[in-house]
């Protein structure tokens, strides 16, 4: 990257370790974060639930074990689905304290029950630091979902916690770091 103006300075910058680093006129460095560094373990459930905390009964699923109206993960070979009213799964995961992140996941309602919705919360400890709830839903389509949040000056690690308030699908959940 060179010949870049940011606000009347010019900034030349270089790859390292994948990762795009820039110099500003004063020499000072910048380190974007990259994309591909998503923090959740098992995002798309393909190693079972490894990683993951179930909440209520539920289970991963593959196409060849599938039942009802979603048969096939958004991507991949498996997705996760909870049986139980209000469950889902969760995951701790070390962030940079002050850094912000984006949450961003995969939800389906199952059937054309337009009373499901899922819930994502971040919390740091006790303190929610983001939720989100998706609208309710009248049929089997995937739909993405995100949620950006700021660490907690004093945070260290965060947990994200993804349920629906009855029969929860999900497949490939990530947690990146972002500007």
């Amino acid at each position: 990257m060179s010949g870049v103006s940011i606000m009347d300075k010019q900034v030349g910058g270089a790859c390292h370790a994948g990762r795009m680093i820039g110099l500003s006129h004063s020499g000072t460095r910048l380190v974007l974060p990259n994309p591909a560094d998503n923090l959740i373990v098992n995002p798309g459930f393909e190693q079972g639930l490894t990683g993951w905390k179930k909440i209520g009964t539920g289970t991963v699923l593959t196409p060849s074990i599938s039942s009802g109206s979603i048969n096939t993960p958004h991507s991949g070979n498996a997705w996760y689905r909870s049986d139980s009213d209000n469950g889902g799964v969760s995951q701790t995961v070390a962030v940079s304290p002050g850094s912000r992140y984006r949450l961003d996941f995969w939800h389906a309602v199952g059937q054309g029950n337009s009373w499901r919705t899922a819930t994502a919360t971040v919390t740091a400890g006790d303190a929610v630091v983001a939720s989100a709830k998706t609208p309710n839903r009248a049929d089997t389509q995937w739909y993405e979902v995100t949620l950006d949040f700021s660490a907690p000056k004093d945070c260290t690690a965060v947990t994200v916690t993804i349920t629906e308030n009855t029969w929860l699908r999900l497949d490939d959940v990530s947690l990146t770091e972002i500007l």
